[in-house]
């Protein structure tokens, strides 16, 4: 009899619990789909559906852009760097960009550098819990779990060791600056998953909220400017106050055009990529025929050796090319609609 009490008891024990889980509130039960909720928006539009999925891409692209391009620029860097050292007599001349000894290379790098650490802020206010995702270990896969133990034994290691040999007066490892960059857009990748990004704290009211928008402006602005401050402290100190004003006036240039370059590919990115092939074919074509029209405007002026002045020249043909190139793509988009509806 005390056994079957036992048993009676512990079964409406079991009921109470099945009943208070099944009646869990609605509140924690949109927490835990928010979990697995990809980057959509809220307005109840499916996954499958083909708008949804547009905007879905297109704010990946937004994330994931000024990333890759950052990665290409170290890429371009670290490969010209490597050029020059094996081929001096080819590289005599020009801006110095990527001769090691030179002021633009070392601003360069420093704006790399500052550009950079921004995004890492931007990508930690957008994902405040991306450590979650880390913290599943082998169950988060593979990849994730490579990037976990880099994070712990080689990334946090030479920052604080290239933190160091900044602030002795050396400017950033070009190879480790792309190492960095390379850790870093394969980390978000994986945090960008759809299964991951409610787990890093990503919510849309959050990029609604003014305030969270003028907390990150100020910490975005506060972190350029802070390691800006400390290099040219570290000038003043190093090299005197003049050098330091070179390098205030180079900066001034070089940084602000790093992310004229960001953006900009980013916008292209995002609008369009709702084009197809034909578009990206055409695009690629103009951008290697405006580069080549760029150099020969340089040469024809005698001042094609300027790699800077080629490339300034090179975004105005490209800006203007790429212009006519979308409103024909608009313009035969909008024509086989209307047709098709017809």
């Amino acid at each position: 009899a005390a056994a079957a009490a036992a048993a009676a008891s512990s079964s409406s024990e079991d009921e109470l619990t099945s009943e208070e889980s099944s009646e869990e509130s609605p509140v924690n039960l949109g927490q835990r789909k928010l979990e697995h909720m990809p980057l959509r928006s809220r307005s109840g539009s499916r996954a499958s559906d083909p708008a949804a999925v547009r905007r879905e891409r297109r704010r990946q692209l937004v994330l994931a852009a000024p990333l890759v391009v950052l990665t290409v620029l170290h890429a371009v860097l670290l490969a010209g760097e490597r050029f020059c050292d094996s081929q001096p007599s080819l590289c005599e001349g020009g801006t110095g960009v990527f001769h090691n000894s030179s002021r633009l290379n070392r601003i360069a790098r420093l704006s790399l550098f500052i550009s950079q650490i921004q995004l890492l802020v931007a990508f930690t206010s957008f994902f405040p819990r991306w450590d979650r995702v880390w913290s599943r270990g082998r169950r988060g896969g593979l990849l994730t779990y490579v990037l976990s133990l880099s994070l712990q034994f080689i990334l946090a290691p030479s920052l604080i060791w290239a933190g160091a040999l900044f602030l002795s007066g050396r400017a950033p490892s070009p190879v480790v600056l792309f190492l960095w960059s390379v850790r870093f857009l394969l980390g978000a990748a994986v945090v960008m998953r759809p299964e991951n990004t409610g787990k890093a704290g990503f919510t849309f009211r959050a990029i609604a909220d003014d305030g969270a928008w003028q907390r990150f402006s100020a910490l975005f602005k506060l972190t350029g400017v802070m390691w800006g401050a400390i290099y040219l402290m570290q000038q003043v100190v190093t090299a005197g106050f003049l050098s330091s004003q070179k390098d205030l006036i180079a900066i001034g240039v070089v940084y602000p055009l790093v992310w004229c370059v960001i953006w900009v590919v980013t916008y292209i990115a995002v609008a369009c990529a709702h084009f197809g092939r034909l578009f990206w074919y055409a695009f690629a074509f103009l951008a290697a025929q405006c580069a080549v029209a760029a150099w020969l405007l340089c040469a024809v002026v005698g001042r094609s050796e300027l790699m800077l002045l080629v490339d300034l020249v090179w975004l105005g043909l490209f800006g203007c090319a790429y212009r006519s190139l979308r409103h024909v793509a608009l313009g035969l988009q909008d024509a086989g609609s209307s047709g098709a509806s017809a």
